[in-house]
């Protein structure tokens, strides 16, 4: 076998590997209130055109917001950007349906964590299953230890329930009268 033809499969695997650093190269970091955006993350919005070449992957797109820019949304959807750790690869989110207001507690009645469920990230599993009961047939809401009244100022009695570790696709199995429930991830 000859060098040029040993050295093919080196050669094509740099090729493989330098767009991925063009890109990163030519996206550049862009403030967004308390945060820097920078790649694997990109600043888009509705109005403003899709860089070219892209920045990175669709779910990674985050829209500034706010009265003064002062906030992120997933690709302006409901989903809140808390903050981004770049060294950890991991970003704190919260749907704003639930954390907007005061009342965020008597509105949450799905499953919030499901507005994830087609995007390439993982829920970490160092959270935990924070459980919220609601529409409790004639009161049976839950009672005892762990339980706690978190109706607020809410119409109707909500119960709150830390349920041990969060798994998507397995509610924490925990007691729920006859009750209606949602859970989320918190850490």
């Amino acid at each position: 076998m000859t060098m040029a033809v040993a050295s093919l499969p080196f050669l094509a695997s740099l090729f493989i590997l330098l767009p991925h650093h063009v890109v990163d190269a030519e996206c550049e970091p862009v403030a967004c209130g308390n945060f820097t955006i920078r790649y694997p993350f990109w600043l888009g919005a509705p109005s403003r055109p899709t860089p070219e070449p892209s920045c990175g992957h669709p779910a990674f797109e985050l829209w500034c917001g706010g009265s003064s820019n002062t906030s992120a949304s997933m690709r302006g959807s409901a989903i809140q950007v808390l903050g981004i750790d770049y060294g950890a690869s991991s970003l704190v989110a919260s749907h704003s349906r639930f954390s907007a207001r005061e009342d965020g507690v008597c509105r949450a009645d799905f499953n919030m964590s499901s507005s994830l469920a087609l995007s390439p990230f993982n829920i970490s599993p160092s959270n935990m299953a924070f459980c919220l009961l609601f529409d409790c047939k004639n009161g049976t809401e839950p009672r005892g230890r762990g339980y706690v009244n978190a109706t607020g100022g809410c119409d109707k009695p909500i119960v709150a329930y830390l349920g041990g570790s969060y798994d998507r696709d397995t509610p924490p199995a925990i007691r729920t009268g006859d009750c209606t429930y949602t859970y989320l991830p918190v850490l």
